[in-house]
């Protein structure tokens, strides 16, 4: 039989503990932090002050002023496949050091190319250019030409924020409504559009395809041409056939110049991907443009041009730059607090130290080796990631990014005659093209 007495005083009490219980903790849990609050918990980890800039005297020779070359390297015409044999070029020497030494190292430089841009436009460039034969030949854009300046280059920071944190699908997720005007849309679009293709290529191949896929819900001529560059320079053959997909249905003309420039590129698997590309869509208005590779020479042999207002034999060739080493030869340095607002800057990464950390923004640290993504000197063909295991920096990932262009270089008599002897008897360029020829034709060639 169930016992209805009533509560006693002891019971109701202990009822009344269990019950408060999370309210009493909550309590004690306040009291304990306030308390811990108002003393001192012994001495915090200094975080380091930024290193400022050094000072530069302005009568030391401008020579002395530029960062120490590499040693100079005249290695014959690279034929390979293998990407990672390709050429390097590179701002500065890369010795091992300290990183005290390496900060200070890349504050001096900064501080050099702040000085001499003061002087003249692009100044520090010009100077490297003077003094860099290794650097003769690659077509580094100057003045107007490597700005972006007011509305556009705000849209340009405000678009890098965004790829940072949604990578390609941004496009697709971020796209202004109609109600927004068609201005505003274009705008948009272009700014877009520039971020991803040229400042934050993707890393991976479902990157890659979900780029393609943004790109093509994109009404613009640079959308097109940047599913063709796609098609021609990926390294990956999915994300090639994703951006061949994706031009079959656009206008045809937005991707020719891109195709016809792949065909005679000084690296066969990109001249065997455009002439690929032009089957696949079925170009056959470009078969006269296919039939001039049959008879072409290699692309990469050389041939006589006029540099410098005088004729040589130069080769044209293909080099990469380590995309986190060389901030100051692709960009104009910024200088913190005088640089506008509408300008995206980047921490200059130093080597021995972690790479900064994007994950709040850009240009968020408080270090003075800062570069002003606005001003781009060089802009690659391609970039690809590779693995780099004789780099002193520890602790940057094994695999990094290198962008791919092209050098003009100038070849000495031996030189040139090396290389004529090195290219292949049956030509890499006239076989791409043979059989785009034979697909568009039914097999005539």
């Amino acid at each position: 039989m169930a016992d209805h007495s009533p509560p006693t005083r002891n019971s109701f009490t202990r009822g009344l503990l269990v019950g408060c219980s999370p309210l009493i903790f909550l309590a004690v849990l306040f009291i304990v932090l306030c308390t811990i609050s108002l003393f001192p918990q012994g001495p915090r980890e200094a975080i380091p002050a930024p290193l400022p800039l050094p000072g530069i005297d302005t009568t030391m020779p401008v020579a002395e002023l530029l960062p120490t070359s590499p040693q100079p390297s005249r290695a014959p015409v690279y034929l390979g496949d293998d990407l990672s044999c390709v050429p390097e070029l590179m701002l500065e020497a890369a010795t091992k050091s300290t990183t005290d030494e390496w900060q200070r190292r890349k504050a001096q430089t900064a501080a050099a190319a702040l000085h001499l841009n003061r002087k003249e436009e692009d100044g520090f460039l010009k100077a490297l250019l003077d003094s860099r034969p290794d650097l003769a030949g690659v077509q580094f854009a100057m003045g107007d030409a490597c700005r972006t300046t007011g509305e556009r280059a705000m849209a340009f920071k405000e678009a890098a924020e965004a790829v940072r944190r949604k990578k390609g699908a941004v496009l697709l997720g971020e796209a202004p409504s109609p109600d927004a005007g068609e201005e505003k849309r274009q705008q948009f679009y272009q700014a877009y559009l520039a971020v991803v293709t040229q400042v934050i290529p993707l890393e991976n191949t479902s990157g890659q395809n979900s780029l393609a896929r943004a790109l093509s819900s994109i009404p613009r001529l640079e959308a097109t041409q940047a599913l063709a560059r796609l098609a021609v320079f990926s390294t990956d053959e999915s994300v090639r056939a994703t951006a061949i997909e994706a031009l079959a249905i656009r206008r045809k003309e937005g991707s020719t110049d891109v195709l016809v420039a792949g065909l005679s590129y000084p690296w066969p698997a990109v001249a065997a991907n455009a002439a690929n590309t032009i089957a696949k869509l079925k170009r056959k208005d470009l078969i006269p443009e296919l039939l001039v590779m049959l008879d072409a020479p290699d692309a990469r042999a050389p041939r006589p041009e006029v540099v410098a207002g005088q004729e040589e034999t130069v080769a044209h060739e293909l080099v990469r730059i380590n995309h986190l080493r060389n901030c100051l030869l692709c960009h104009a340095p910024a200088e913190r607090d005088t640089t506008p607002d509408e300008t995206l800057i980047a921490e200059v990464p130093v080597p021995t130290q972690p790479l900064p950390d994007t994950s709040s923004g850009y240009g968020q640290s408080e270090s003075n080796l800062l570069v002003r993504v606005d001003v781009t000197y060089l802009r690659q063909d391609f970039s690809a990631m590779q693995h780099v295991t004789d780099w002193t920096a520890v602790s940057w990932p094994s695999r990094q990014r290198f962008d791919f262009l092209v050098r003009k270089r100038v070849l000495t008599p031996a030189e040139a005659a090396d290389l004529r002897a090195r290219l292949p008897r049956a030509s890499p360029y006239r076989r791409a093209a043979a059989r785009a020829l034979g697909e568009l034709t039914g097999g005539l060639f």
